[in-house]
């Protein structure tokens, strides 16, 4: 059975498109198709949740179930290979909203993943951070326009003691300091830097994801014993398809562990810099051997860096992209929105900064208004109008097939970054993980 993919966008639905020149990266750019037809996918949960991406302007499919794939498996990688344990690259999934590393190898295949090339339409610096140190225990990223705390909590606590910290926090003259959204932590992740990394590995900085020259970063004890650095909360929650918003977002600076029953060890399975996220608070659940089908850590009691606007920054280079979150929740429900000192103030939807801005170029492309980055609309490499397992490409396939792109006319696509790509996540979307 077919679904149509999700489109709001009807008078774009209804131009006439060469689906070989707009949608894949494999047939004439000029659009001068006899036939035209809407992106499809054999998903029959095509329009049960929100993902965590706009379809309003990007096409999107959950994972290819009459292939034999899961619905959580609509990854889409970036070009952050890194190889300090396994040979790996980091994915945004929009299918449940989380950044992970994945081993380009599962079960002895190459592991494929959608792809959407970006090109630099208007912003060749993207994602590039300018760091000031201000001299009073905080620093300024000239590139976002965003006020960091030096130095982070040095204690770990329950999201909602998370949230109230940051709104009480008085320092260096100011008051208005707050708990990150998922999209502003990720901001900071330093992805040259890991915590295995050797001169021989990519990348080959030892330490936590964060840059040191600036960053104060509380070290840890993980599960194996080892020195590692924590997971870091943010002010955004990670709704379920099941409508509940018990677990918050979380950014992982050291390892993200997974524990591995056989070797009775944890390695790290998702990479420092990974965006996953943890229960809110402690009700007595035994986690020693993890959770999940990779048995991942969890950690109730993260750890917090807050955060404000610096207003003297003016036309930053790096804009952080709003999550979209307008919902408000306590440790496990939606609630309204709380008032200044109630309990649970402070969280991702009480704070706008830019919302999302696209432009449909009517050529297969998406502009962002935002990052001035441009975006191919579909991950329907193949242009047959559907999207599905067989759009996948390999790591390798997706780095080479760039080259050859020609979506809208243009030669000069690429895969992006992990910033670049996180720039497209929306926190209004579900987690489908319980779908399964």
């Amino acid at each position: 059975m077919t679904r149509r993919i999700m489109k709001v966008a009807i008078a774009v639905i209804s131009m006439v498109f060469g689906v070989m020149g707009f949608s894949g990266c494999s047939g004439d750019s000029s659009g001068s198709s006899d036939t035209a037809t809407d992106t499809e996918t054999s998903d029959s949960d095509a329009l049960a949740y929100e993902p965590f991406i706009n379809t309003n302007y990007f096409d999107f499919a959950y994972g290819d179930t009459g292939a034999g794939e899961r619905i959580i498996d609509s990854q889409y990688v970036t070009n952050a290979y890194f190889d300090t344990t396994q040979e790996s690259v980091f994915g945004v999934n929009f299918a449940d909203g989380r950044i992970k590393g994945y081993g380009l190898e599962i079960f002895g295949q190459d592991k494929t993943f959608f792809t959407i090339y970006v090109r630099d339409n208007a912003n060749d610096s993207y994602g590039e951070n300018n760091f000031r140190d201000n001299g009073d225990g905080t620093v300024t990223d000239l590139a976002t326009g965003l006020m960091w705390m030096q130095n982070d909590s040095g204690a770990g606590m329950e999201w909602q003691d998370a949230l109230s910290y940051c709104e009480a926090l008085e320092y260096a003259g100011h008051t208005d300091w707050r708990l990150p959204n998922a999209k502003e932590l990720q901001s900071i992740v330093d992805y040259t830097r890991m915590p295995d990394a050797t001169a021989s590995t990519t990348p080959s900085t030892e330490g936590p994801a964060i840059d040191t020259d600036f960053f104060n970063i509380t070290s840890t004890i993980n599960d194996n014993g080892d020195g590692d650095w924590g997971f870091f909360w943010t002010s955004s929650t990670h709704k379920s398809s099941d409508g509940t918003g018990a677990w918050g977002v979380y950014v992982a600076f050291g390892r993200a562990l997974g524990y591995d029953s056989n070797e009775d060890t944890w390695t790290d399975v998702h990479g420092a810099g990974c965006q996953r996220s943890d229960p809110k608070y402690d009700d007595g659940t035994d986690y020693s051997e993890g959770h999940g089908p990779q048995s991942d850590a969890v950690y109730v009691y993260n750890y917090v860096r807050a955060v404000r606007y610096d207003e003297t920054v003016t036309n930053p280079t790096y804009v952080v992209v709003d999550t979209n979150q307008t919902t408000y929740w306590n440790n496990s429900s939606e609630i309204s929105a709380p008032a200044d000192g109630d309990a649970f103030y402070g969280q991702d939807a009480q704070y706008d900064s830019n919302a999302p801005s696209y432009t449909d170029n009517g050529d297969g492309t998406i502009t962002d208004n935002n990052t001035g980055l441009m975006w191919q609309k579909s991950p329907d490499t193949n242009g047959d109008g559907f999207i599905l397992s067989d759009d996948k490409y390999t790591y390798d396939e997706a780095v080479s097939n760039a080259s050859s792109c020609t979506t809208g006319g243009y030669t000069d696509w690429r895969l992006p970054t992990i910033k670049e790509l996180y720039s497209l996540m929306q926190f209004s979307g579900e987690d489908v993980s319980l779908e399964m």
